[in-house]
């Protein structure tokens, strides 16, 4: 990966702008911010909090995907897989527990890899030349192999050998699309499985009531959303209004959100909220303890509100307790819970109940998001010059594993 050397500098109103600019560059750059005990931002330290967008210097390589999850996170480079942060439960996937800065590439996934995730709780998620891998964390049978055992090194996901085109895991619990069918195992006892019942699953079973040909999905600690041309379902629990069917009761089986606007683009889930885009437009519901709604209060929303002020915007995201979106003008908006800097604002603590705007680094533009429980990653991609014919390396063309997480 490229490094960059643009300074930024923080101005009262909450937005980032650019001072110095830099030569033309032709590669996508990783940045982050937020929570780094652990070393999960990826800059070779593990210097906490870090509230300010920074380039993530230990990646060896031009990055086509990030993902981040529990204090930990995870890139791909070259198809294939590198995980560092954390390593309570055996996420770096290299046979150990003792955490690591430094970027490492995981055995068995060095290539042909298409996606990945970072899950809640501690495990990452893999697809490799269309079957699923898994491994880290394994409390209430979430990596899908028939047992509650942790797992340090990456493990087929029983059933998942083929056609597996996204999958996500929640806190205890996990989701993936096989063939156009969603399938749910883990933890169940809060409906977040979708088959009816509070049973767990130590194996992967079809979520009931979804039709075939589901393209995406955000998946939140006990709540999952699916999307299937142009409409949200969603279901698990509901306490906060975050399934947004607007009744505050556990869902055991999903239910399609009429109360959402037709065409919905993406979708993506934090701990106890929820974000869909719209023609442009941010619709936001569940928890707003911390102003992850963007509307100034605290009042939970139990069905899907739009976010004021924000207009063409282009993709959305979420980390546990914040919200996130990318203008059309490669601009980055954030609000909610900032403790550890995660909103990228310059400061840490509080709460910020409306969107503030952060600039990129002059010449470059966010292109996707990636949230753990309290930091962010993100991966900017050159802006052209006028009348240059710029090659574009790295640039993620390779999905994460479901479009959200952007959902932490």
């Amino acid at each position: 990966m490229r490094r960059i050397s643009t300074v930024l500098t923080t101005i009262f109103t909450g937005v980032l702008v650019t001072a110095q600019p830099r030569a033309t560059a032709t590669a996508a750059v990783g940045y982050s911010w937020g929570y780094n005990v652990h070393g999960e931002l990826g800059n070779g330290t593990t210097v906490h909090p870090q509230s300010t967008p920074g380039p993530m210097s230990a990646l060896p390589g031009d990055v086509t995907a990030l993902e981040a999850g529990n204090y930990f996170s995870m890139a791909l480079i070259n198809q294939g897989v590198y995980v560092w942060g954390d390593n309570f439960y055996g996420q770096l996937g290299n046979g150990t527990t003792a955490p690591s800065v430094t970027p490492a590439v995981v055995a068995g996934l060095s290539s042909g890899v298409t996606a990945i995730d970072g899950g809640y709780e501690g495990t990452a998620l893999a697809i490799q030349n269309g079957a699923l891998y898994a491994w880290g964390s394994n409390g209430h049978g979430k990596l899908g192999d028939g047992s509650t055992t942790h797992r340090a090194v990456p493990g087929p996901v029983s059933g998942m050998s083929s056609g597996v085109t996204a999958a996500s895991g929640g806190t205890e619990h996990s989701v993936a699309i096989k063939d156009g069918v969603v399938y749910a195992w883990g933890w169940n006892a809060n409906g977040q499985l979708g088959d009816g019942t509070n049973v767990d699953h130590l194996t992967p079973a079809p979520v009931s009531g979804l039709p075939v040909g589901v393209t995406d999905l955000a998946v939140g600690y006990h709540h999952n959303l699916a999307l299937k041309d142009g409409t949200v379902y969603s279901w698990g629990f509901n306490s906060f209004g975050q399934v947004g069917d607007g009744s505050g009761a556990t869902q055991y089986t999903p239910v399609a959100l009429s109360s959402l606007p037709s065409g919905v683009d993406e979708i993506a889930a934090g701990g106890y909220h929820s974000l869909a885009l719209v023609d442009g437009q941010v619709y936001a519901w569940g928890s707003n303890q911390y102003g992850q709604m963007g509307d100034g209060g605290g009042t939970h929303q139990f069905t899907p509100a739009l976010v004021p002020g924000l207009t063409d915007i282009v993709d959305v995201a979420a980390c546990t307790f914040a919200s996130y979106a990318i203008g059309a003008d490669g601009s980055l908006w954030t609000w909610g819970y900032n403790a550890s800097g995660q909103l990228g604002l310059g400061t840490a603590g509080g709460a910020i109940r409306t969107p503030q705007q952060i600039l990129p680094p002059d010449g470059y533009r966010y292109t996707s998001l990636a949230g753990g429980t309290s930091h962010m990653l993100a991966l900017l991609t050159p802006v052209p010059e006028p009348g240059a014919a710029t090659v574009l390396l790295g640039v993620a063309s390779i999905p994460s594993l479901a479009r959200r997480r952007r959902q932490r």
